[in-house]
């Protein structure tokens, strides 16, 4: 079949479905239907659907029964964790959980762990400085105007110690 034998009005239906099915959880493949050159899409490792000719054209609808039934099966499946990110980047990971801080006798009494501290801080603000000025993403660079403010915090009340 050709793509041309098609009207506007099926294809609009076949986008608006395939709007349906990702929001369900199903991914858009970077591949094309054969027949009609209609986007796949598909859910998790499920073969690949095409909208078009096998749900909404009437010829096939004994065919969409049998990928209806297996669509429904695997749509209480978790999604797919290879599954496309949409061109973004993904979101930062959470940062592990730190070790209890355990203050001996030794950095109690001295400034210099407390100089060593600011230090650290001076490098991670000095860092993220760099970083920021080569950022593309609007959400990392917020990331990284936190973490500046919370070193120049913490510096700060390094200085009452």
């Amino acid at each position: 079949m050709a793509s041309t034998a098609f009207s506007p009005a099926l294809r609009d239906q076949a986008a608006s479905l395939i709007g349906q099915y990702l929001l369900q959880g199903y991914r858009m493949l970077a591949e094309h239907c054969g027949e009609c050159t209609t986007v796949l899409v598909q859910k998790q490792r499920n073969k690949p659907l095409c909208v078009l000719c096998e749900e909404l054209l009437p010829e096939r609808k004994t065919q969409t029964l049998t990928s209806t039934t297996d669509i429904s099966k695997t749509d209480n499946e978790e999604p797919d964790s290879t599954a496309c990110h949409g061109g973004n980047p993904p979101s930062p990971t959470p940062l592990p959980a730190l070790p209890p801080l355990v203050i001996t006798d030794d950095d109690a009494k001295g400034h210099t762990s407390i100089e060593g501290v600011r230090e650290i801080l001076l490098k991670k603000m000095t860092v993220a400085a760099r970083q920021l000025e080569t950022s593309q993403s609007v959400e990392y660079s917020s990331h990284l105007c936190q973490l500046i403010r919370e070193c120049a915090n913490t510096i700060k009340s390094l200085k009452d110690i």
